[in-house]
């Protein structure tokens, strides 16, 4: 059942700045491999895209990879959006809440210390 996902995939499409065939292309993905090839598939593309100096939302790529468990490449991200000040990065502390392993996460510690925002 892709119930709950074919709502995300209409909420992220909605959302995307991306060319129609791009999306046409995750949407296959999504429901030939899954979801979390899905993910993997935006991953890739938003590093491709960055990579070469384009523009990508910072704080969604490491959504991206929180969602699929990379929390170290995800820090990477959370820490350049600091860096940028970006005012959307103090809901992060947020996260532990669904994605408990992020208490354990020393980097994602440090990094609610650095914005005073709470660690338990």
């Amino acid at each position: 059942n892709t119930g709950n996902y074919d709502k995300w995939f209409e909420h992220w499409r909605k959302n995307s700045i991306w060319e129609q065939n791009e999306i046409e292309n995750i949407e296959i993905i999504l429901h030939e491999q899954g979801f979390l090839e899905a993910v993997n598939a935006i991953i890739e593309r938003n590093e491709v895209v960055f990579e070469k100096g384009g523009l990508i939302s910072i704080i969604s790529q490491a959504e991206w990879y929180v969602v699929i468990g990379n929390y170290e490449r995800a820090m990477d991200f959370y820490e350049m959006a600091y860096e940028k000040r970006m005012g959307l990065l103090s809901y992060i502390s947020l996260l532990p809440g669904e994605y408990p392993q992020l208490k354990e996460n020393e980097r994602f510690l440090a990094l609610l210390k650095k914005m005073d925002l709470p660690v338990d």
